[in-house]
């Protein structure tokens, strides 16, 4: 049988991944240039929010691992429960943007950017997405084993197959971040690691909790620390865009994919078992985290116009830590209570979920 994680940390991990796309996006739209190096770790995280996409992934990858574990896929409930997830709240951002936003009106029929439509502000990312989602089905019985040894050679194979695409383009055009974070040539390492670290989840689970706990708990702390330490090094060398040109996208994506793996592995492990209403809060912020990337685009210049217009205080002298506090605490919960909103009233009511999960065996669908 299938084992799902019952407890709210991946939420908490999907929160995280929102957070970061959500700052990313909202300090450097409010005037704090992206050449601006943070003084401390953990805002270097956040100032370098574009990581949170591969979190996001990473999430994906491990989630499909833990909730399919021992069991068939039937291929089609599959592909419509990921339709109706992800396309009614894209379908009305999408409508906005081409009301509004002037585009002519046969764009509707560019489904989220497969075709390269680009109407909706982020959604290229469900468009890497969805790629591994019509491909998982498929490709899980050459990458998910028994054997944890076997999924790893077998993930470390694909991870070297498209370096491959990877090499042959920096060869060619001088430059690969591109093709590195924007597209499936890249970010596939995020999933493959999300996949190695759901295997890894549930190997734990055989083991005494006590002692899983403590394994996790010093995993989770070296890898959140090398993770901090990583960013802030990157940050400090240009950050994403200093280094558009450089080598070093040829397999930056992947370090942090493993470490991203292992930080998400660790800390739903370290959580088993943690049920309190904290715990809760912060795992309905992840819940609703697809609401939030997709209309945070919308949220922040809304917020920013009425928090000029009626508010305008000034925290700080400082651009960074004044822009910091007013996305805090004033673009944040009002950008949480539209998705709340948006969460409840129109993804709920497309979570008419069909089983898609058979015993392992049987016929192919």
């Amino acid at each position: 049988m299938p084992v799902k994680v019952r407890d709210h940390s991946i939420d908490h991990m999907r929160a995280l991944a929102a957070a970061l796309v959500f700052y990313w996006h909202g300090i450097h739209q409010m005037g704090v240039k992206f050449t601006v190096v943070p003084d401390n770790w953990i805002l270097s995280v956040f100032e370098e929010g574009w990581i949170g996409v591969t979190l996001f992934i990473t999430i994906t990858g491990f989630i499909f691992t833990t909730i399919t574990a021992g069991s068939d896929i039937d291929y089609l409930k599959f592909m419509r429960n990921r339709v109706l997830r992800i396309l009614p709240l894209m379908f009305i951002i999408m409508l906005f943007h081409v009301t509004f936003g002037k585009v002519e009106t046969y764009s509707l029929l560019l489904f989220f950017n497969l075709l390269g439509g680009g109407l909706i502000p982020g959604a290229w990312t469900l468009a890497v997405e969805f790629q591994f989602y019509a491909a998982y089905p498929y490709l899980r019985k050459r990458l998910v084993h028994d054997s944890l040894g076997r999924t790893i050679i077998a993930c470390l194979g694909l991870m070297l197959f498209f370096f491959f695409f990877r090499y042959c383009f920096f060869l060619s055009k001088g430059h690969v971040q591109a093709l590195s974070y924007w597209t499936i040539f890249g970010q596939i390492d995020a999933f493959l690691s999300g996949i190695v670290g759901g295997l890894v989840y549930l190997r734990a689970r055989e083991t005494p909790i006590a002692h899983q706990r403590r394994i996790a708990g010093l995993v989770f702390a070296v890898s959140g620390l090398a993770f901090l330490f990583a960013m802030s090094w990157f940050n400090a060398r240009g950050g994403f865009y200093g280094t558009a040109r450089s080598s070093v996208w040829l397999s930056w994506l992947t370090l942090m994919s493993v470490l991203c793996g292992t930080m998400i592995t660790s800390y739903v492990i370290l959580m088993r078992g943690v049920r309190n209403r904290v715990s809760r809060w912060f795992g309905y912020i992840g819940e609703i985290s697809y609401s939030t990337y997709l209309l945070h685009f919308l949220t922040l210049g809304v917020a920013s116009k009425m928090y000029v217009n009626y508010v305008g205080y000034e925290f700080s002298s400082d651009l960074m830590t004044n822009k910091t506090l007013v996305l805090l605490l004033f673009h944040y919960p009002l950008t949480l209570l539209l998705s709340a909103t948006s969460y409840e009233i129109i993804e709920k009511s497309f979570h008419h979920k069909t089983d898609y999960l058979r015993p392992a065996g049987g016929a192919m669908a």
